[in-house]
């Protein structure tokens, strides 16, 4: 009885060996910028009828191996590759990098309403050019530990507003897929840039992407929508750092939107972000507010000292957070963030409406207990913070409203630093720790 399972081990590995079994990984070269499928998938040879190794030949001979297969590139070409390509799906794990092409990227022209779908886990994607098509540009579905990086997605090969027709669709999607990483990637050009969807999608990472602008995070090249769309049960998702901060600007309409909700959406954090501002700190606004909260919950805007946003230049209110028909926007939390300054805090970039402006939502904390949690909320045209349309029970503690960082100098909102409309009630200002108040129009 004793001899049993090594018995049962050696008959597998004679079996495994018998089938021509091999784990080991392959590359795969593409050499065609064509979109002709494999000839025989499966064989570990990368050939189409034609001789010649296609993306899609490359990416059916990965789906057929159980090992991390890697495809590279070498299409003769005086400039960045074009392939045209109709929808395909990566369903085994697999490094795709454009990188190792003469130029440095190659481009994947969508067709029609075509996607490139991700569905194995592990899998990366760099150097790549995802672009045209009217749907969504990538999508990742019901996966995790895939790495979207240094990738150029809805803007043209350069990474510009180059004549490259944009999608009225979304640019990455991510679907019931958690901890993934997005990182120093162009998301530009689409219907929205980035959404995150289904309660299934949680500690999903988003890092140094430049989303609504150029490669430069100089100029826009707008989503016509939200830069970044969360919503649908989506949980606990962290949208930049305090070191890998994004810039999430000239977008049309929020720079980040949360909600609104058919399933709870509570515990995702945006961290560090420009968003209305440019690279370098100049104006880029979003044509809607730099940060929306529409019917969510506890979710958390800044985390205090070295984790704020500067939230500046945009056409609507810094942060608006607001219930809806159906549902709640309570408890959630805003703390360290610059709203409509520089990034010094020193001279102000003002959004057109209020710093923040809470409608209709109860217990949200606008502060914190010290200055560490200080927001800075100063040189807003219409006001530094309204709480309207029945809000109750908001802190609004520690705050810097109308000054600059240092408190040296005014740098006053348009209107009133606080203002509590009559039917909001049983609001408290200053009791944890004091705000600052000073300089304001209003």
């Amino acid at each position: 009885m004793g001899t049993r399972p090594w018995f049962s081990s050696a008959l597998l590995s004679l079996l495994l060996l018998g089938t021509g079994f091999n784990a080991s990984a392959a590359t795969f070269v593409v050499n065609s910028s064509g979109d002709e499928p494999d000839s025989s998938p499966g064989d570990g040879d990368c050939l189409t009828d034609g001789s010649v190794c296609t993306l899609r030949a490359a990416v059916q001979e990965a789906n057929s191996t159980p090992a991390v297969d890697t495809i590279t590139f070498a299409i003769s070409s005086q400039s960045i590759p074009v392939i045209t390509l109709q929808s395909l799906s990566i369903t085994r794990p697999l490094v795709i990098d454009g990188t190792t092409q003469t130029q440095d990227w190659v481009a994947l022209a969508l067709d029609g309403e075509s996607t490139l779908t991700i569905e194995a886990n592990n899998t990366t994607l760099r150097g790549l050019n995802i672009r045209g098509g009217q749907g969504t540009l990538l999508e990742l579905s019901v996966v995790s530990g895939v790495t979207i990086e240094d990738n150029r997605i809805g803007t043209g090969s350069a990474g510009s507003a180059d004549g490259t027709p944009s999608t009225s669709g979304v640019c990455i999607r991510l679907e019931d897929a958690a901890a993934n990483n997005i990182r120093r990637n162009v998301i530009s050009g689409c219907g929205v840039g980035l959404e995150i969807t289904g309660s299934g999608s949680s500690e999903n990472i988003v890092t140094a992407n430049l989303i609504g602008t150029d490669r430069n995070g100089t100029s826009a090249i707008p989503n016509d929508a939200a830069g970044v769309w969360i919503h649908n049960g989506a949980a606990n998702n962290r949208i930049g750092s305090s070191s890998d901060q994004n810039v999430i600007s000239g977008n049309g309409g929020p720079g980040v939107l949360l909600g609104p909700e058919s399933q709870a959406l509570t515990g995702n954090r945006v961290l560090g972000n420009l968003i209305g501002l440019s690279l370098s700190g100049g104006q880029l606004g979003n044509s809607g507010a730099g940060i929306e909260i529409r019917g969510s919950g506890s979710n958390i805007i800044g985390e205090g000292e070295n984790t704020g946003n500067v939230i500046s230049g945009n056409d609507s209110d810094g942060i608006y957070i607001h219930a809806t028909e159906n549902e709640a926007a309570d408890t959630n939390f805003v703390s360290g963030n610059f709203i409509g300054t520089n990034t010094a805090g020193s001279v102000a970039i003002p959004n057109d409406g209020w710093g923040i402006r809470v409608s209709g939502s109860t217990h949200n904390l606008l502060g914190g207990d010290n200055e560490d949690r200080a927001n800075l909320i100063s040189g807003n045209d219409a006001g530094g913070i309204l709480l309207t349309e029945e809000s109750s029970d908001n802190d609004i503690a520690a705050n810097i409203i109308g000054l600059d960082w240092l408190q040296n100098r005014a740098v006053g909102n348009g209107g009133p630093g606080v203002q509590i409309d009559q039917d909001s009630t049983s609001n408290v200002i200053g009791d944890r720790a004091a705000n600052v108040i000073s300089g304001n129009q209003g």
